[in-house]
């Protein structure tokens, strides 16, 4: 089991290791493989704040959402709610 001082360096960016472990499976829709590891409240926060770098947003916001609901983090799942309201208002021209 890996243990949260391994997925974290001390300034508290995410280490390869957790990349490795809890990253995007390849596979998944629109992203790349081990990108965007989502293990705790701070890495999904982290992730939907940076799903605007990913090819499809919306698979970063499933991936997030897959990982609050199965540990009923309801604060989580109140976020991906917003950042789909949020990309649906959003027309994509800067």
């Amino acid at each position: 089991m890996v243990t949260s001082e391994e997925l974290r360096t001390r300034a508290g960016t995410v280490t390869q290791k957790a990349h490795d472990k809890y990253g995007a499976k390849p596979g998944t829709k629109g992203l790349k493989p081990k990108s965007y590891p989502v293990f705790d409240r701070l890495s999904g926060e982290n992730a939907l704040r940076l799903r605007g770098h990913a090819p499809d947003p919306s698979a970063v916001i499933n991936v997030v959402q897959r990982w609050a609901q199965s540990h009923n983090d309801k604060v989580l799942l109140l976020k991906c709610r917003i950042a789909r309201k949020v990309d649906a208002h959003t027309d994509g021209s800067d």
